[in-house]
C-alpha cells in the first residue's frame, strides 16, 4: 500500500532533518514577528504559541537550528 503524503510529511516531521527545519522555521518565525514595530501590532498569542511549540516539540531541531545560524552569521565572505 502506497504511504499517503500526509503520512509521508508526518514521517519526515519525526525524523532528524524534519525537526532541523520545524526548529529553524520557528526560530526565524519568532525573531521575524518579534520585530515587528509598534509593538502594538505584534500577535503576542501567535509568538507565544510557536514558542511553545519550539520548546515543547522541536526544541533539539531550535538548537541546531540556531548554532547553524549563528555559525552563518558572521560569513559574508
Amino acid at each position: 500500500m502506497e504511504e499517503s503524503k500526509q503520512e509521508l510529511a508526518l514521517e519526515f516531521l519525526g525524523s532528524m532533518r524534519g525537526q532541523y527545519i520545524m526548529g529553524q522555521a520557528l526560530n526565524v518565525a519568532i525573531k521575524a514577528m518579534e520585530s515587528v514595530e509598534p509593538s502594538s501590532h505584534r500577535e503576542q498569542s501567535n509568538i507565544d504559541d510557536m514558542r511553545f511549540l519550539r520548546d515543547n516539540l522541536f526544541s533539539m531541531g531550535a538548537a541546531m537550528a540556531s548554532v547553524s545560524m549563528n555559525q552563518g552569521a558572521g560569513n559574508d565572505s
